[in-house]
């Protein structure tokens, strides 16, 4: 691990989000800024069509309300956009995040779906504002979704054993070697 928390955990969504893409057809990822960089709320985003979304993420919440309650479902394959805001936190997520999360939707404007990954879970407050802003939102075509930590253990246990090495596209991989390189002193 490196010393910035919130690379390690925007990257290691990044990962996460790579190995989806190679099983999903229509799944790609991009992240236009880096950590610490002014990114209106979105460290990555997703497109992808709204049907692997929707099971992407249903597979693994354990609380429906997270899972956009069937919005994503409706649109079926459309090709949608996914802002993704990932916080490296152990503990719960507090109404404040939620609140900020919520109040960089305006700020892009062609996500269809937000979606918030970090945390062992809502506080009940945090949870309360989120079922709120979801049904809020969900009138202006918006769709909120939240992923837990156990909830992102659970998609990296589902996609990353299927992770091919770069070698296996084509890419030629390191020579082997019968003796180790030798460095001048």
């Amino acid at each position: 691990m490196s010393r910035n928390k919130g690379k390690d955990g925007e990257l290691r969504f990044v990962r996460l989000s790579c190995d989806i893409g190679v099983a999903e057809d229509t799944w790609d990822v991009t992240r236009p800024t880096t950590t610490n960089e002014s990114d209106l709320g979105g460290d990555m985003f997703i497109r992808s069509s709204a049907a692997a979304m929707s099971r992407t993420i249903t597979s693994v919440v354990t609380v429906p309300e997270y899972g956009g309650s069937g919005a994503l479902r409706a649109l079926g394959e459309k090709i949608i956009q996914t802002r993704v805001d990932s916080k490296n936190e152990s503990g719960k997520l507090q109404k404040d995040v939620i609140d900020k999360f919520v109040g960089d939707i305006a700020k892009n404007p062609m996500a269809t779906a937000h979606l918030l990954a970090g945390g062992s879970a809502l506080t009940g407050p945090a949870h309360k504002a989120f079922v709120h802003y979801s049904e809020k939102l969900r009138e202006d075509g918006k769709v909120l979704l939240y992923l837990s930590n156990p909830d992102i253990t659970r998609l990296e246990d589902n996609f990353s054993e299927s992770r091919p090495k770069a070698s296996s596209a084509g890419l030629p991989g390191p020579a082997p070697s019968q003796e180790p390189p030798v460095l001048p002193d």
